[in-house]
């Protein structure tokens, strides 16, 4: 059986240090459980933030016995990780990958509702060019943003046969899903500030 557990940042967030620090016991029981064979057939796979694992005050890593656990060897790095390790680091996402990823899903649309898919290569590539085109999206942009703005395209092509792709790229009622890892708040020191 594979547990599989999100949002495992939901634990960094807990503001209570002890209520954490339980929290993190028990995960250290899982993890025990199941490599020492007390817990046979079970698997568990967490995701989770890399600041969630590696902040050493409120983080994964602020239990010791955790982090001497899964803490990162000292041969590994970007693009040579180590896939066997308790903890694996994921790269983000490449346009090229979100490109492949919004074709799968244009023919997965397509298939749900009925339909012949009418994107082209092209115009994947014009929108992911329009999505990695915001500021800061090399290094904010997350494949939920891009994946929830794709889907809203298919859904109005789906609704809507006379519009055109182009037509809705190039629109102002379309607007990007908002980062939650970006404000749009202006701090009221640097309103006035000209370069």
């Amino acid at each position: 059986m594979m547990i599989m557990i999100d949002e495992l940042v939901n634990l960094y967030k807990i503001p209570n240090a002890v209520t954490r620090q339980y929290n993190y016991e028990k995960l250290l029981t899982m993890y025990n459980d199941t490599l020492q064979g007390k817990a046979r057939y079970l698997g568990i796979i967490m995701g989770a933030t890399p600041q969630a694992i590696e902040d050493k005050r409120r983080g994964v890593y602020s239990y010791e016995a955790l982090r001497s656990r899964l803490s990162e060897g000292k041969f590994s790095r970007p693009g040579a990780r180590d896939l066997l390790a308790p903890v694996i680091r994921l790269e983000p996402l490449t346009p090229e990958e979100m490109l492949v990823l919004c074709e799968k899903l244009s023919a997965m649309h397509a298939c749900l509702y009925g339909y012949e898919g009418k994107i082209g290569t092209e115009e994947l590539a014009q929108f992911i060019k329009m999505e990695y085109g915001r500021i800061g999206a090399d290094q904010n942009i997350t494949p939920r943003e891009v994946i929830r703005d794709f889907i809203e395209l298919l859904d109005l092509l789906y609704q809507n046969p006379s519009m055109k792709f182009e037509e809705l790229l190039q629109s102002d009622d379309f607007t990007y899903a908002k980062s939650e890892a970006v404000s749009d708040q202006t701090d009221k020191n640097y309103m006035e500030f000209i370069l």
